[in-house]
């Protein structure tokens, strides 16, 4: 990884987030790429691009299962193929999803056309990442789950691993972790389904993991559940001081 020289790129921005994104658009990125990115660029080079959604624009889509029957049988004639006037929306995708090609990218195909290549950018996270497709908003909503609890998950670790949840006993950790192992199992159930509808290697090996930590996630919350029932602790145990008196009756009996 290097820095290139020459290719900075600097404008005003017009929106009032403050947010570069907002300005970042198709034409910009490309006109970027085109005139400043790629005549500055080593031969050969490996480029890493990111999930922006300008990233990601696809040349040749095929159509998806929102798709409607029109459009589904227009681009199965336009890849000279042919289909039964009776099939019906299910049968015209699964043709479709028997022939489509893997989804090329506009701004790929500007890198790799002077001979350059692309790669794509935890478990789940990864890959959708990797994949890269267009269908942005499934993916990034898998990702911020992912992340969350990924982040969540490691602060809690070193928490548990310093004496911290110990230390200070009074915030009712294990009902935090039970709300939060509810709650996240119940999100990656709903990340993992929808993973599943992009149809692409990458996002059904993401939802094979969006499964695997949801029946953890569930677990972890049927055990705390039961911890805050019994009354137990996160970390620790608690100490029971018991006081005994002894009386002590002087030899001899009475004065």
């Amino acid at each position: 990884m290097v820095f290139i020289p020459n290719v900075q790129l600097i404008f005003r921005s017009q929106s009032k987030s403050g947010d570069y994104h907002d300005d970042m658009n198709r034409n910009n990125i490309n006109k970027w790429l085109e005139e400043m990115l790629l005549p500055n660029l080593p031969p050969r080079s490996l480029i890493v691009m990111d999930y922006a959604s300008y990233h990601t624009i696809g040349v040749n889509k095929a159509p998806t299962m929102s798709c409607t029957k029109d459009q589904m049988q227009n681009w199965i004639i336009s890849k000279g193929l042919t289909y039964l006037p009776t099939m019906v929306i299910a049968q015209l995708y699964v043709m479709v999803k028997e022939h489509k090609e893997p989804l090329k990218y506009e701004a790929d195909l500007m890198l790799e056309k002077h001979g350059h290549k692309v790669g794509g950018s935890l478990l789940g996270f990864i890959c959708v990442v990797c994949s890269r497709v267009g269908t942005a908003s499934k993916g990034a909503y898998f990702s911020w789950v992912s992340m969350i609890a990924f982040w969540f998950t490691g602060i809690l670790l070193g928490f548990y691993l310093f004496h911290i949840v110990e230390k200070f006993y009074k915030i009712p950790w294990l009902r935090l972790e039970f709300l939060f192992a509810a709650v996240w199992s119940l999100l990656y159930l709903i990340a993992s389904i929808l993973a599943t509808t992009v149809g692409d290697n990458a996002h059904y090996a993401a939802s094979f993991f969006g499964f695997a930590a949801t029946l953890a996630y569930m677990i972890d919350a049927y055990l705390k559940f039961r911890l805050v029932r019994a009354g137990g602790l996160a970390q620790g145990s608690r100490v029971v001081s018991k006081q005994t008196t002894e009386v002590i009756t002087p030899p001899g009996g009475r004065y």
